[in-house]
């Protein structure tokens, strides 16, 4: 059985948890368990700050349920967000926001460590596609 503890063992468990058929609740509770470890390594070493800053900005392994929490959403640093201006709250952008899912314990890791937005002050830009343009929102 493989030691856990490397910052690279646990982004290596959120990669997979992104695409798993594991069940969500499942999942998302890996994943917190996940975030607060990697938070931990962080504070320990400037490396795995590094290596935890670029890996969450290069893939999507923010992992959040989507309303009914069936399903997870997986974002990228620029494209999450850990909390929404008043007027935003109790709109469908307010639900994606990471306070509503994390400790606040995590904030630290996820602004100033990860570089998630503090917090989202508008509506995303939808592009002519319609997606939003990463790092304005809702996934």
């Amino acid at each position: 059985e493989p030691k856990l503890g490397k910052c690279r063992d646990f982004l290596a468990i959120l990669d997979a948890l992104r695409g798993s058929v594991v069940e969500a609740s499942d999942a998302a509770s890996l994943s917190r368990e996940c975030y607060r470890r990697l938070a931990e390594a962080c504070v320990a070493s400037t490396a795995d700050r590094a290596a935890c800053a670029n890996s969450f900005v290069a893939q999507r392994l923010i992992l959040v349920p989507k309303p009914g929490g069936a399903v997870l959403v997986a974002l990228r640093a620029d494209e999450a967000y850990w909390d929404v201006s008043a007027h935003l709250r109790h709109t469908a952008l307010d639900h994606y926001a990471l306070s509503h899912h994390f400790d606040a314990s995590l904030r630290t890791f996820f602004v100033d460590v990860l570089g998630v937005n503090p917090e989202l002050l508008e509506e995303p830009a939808v592009s002519s596609n319609g997606h939003t343009i990463p790092g304005t929102g809702e996934p």
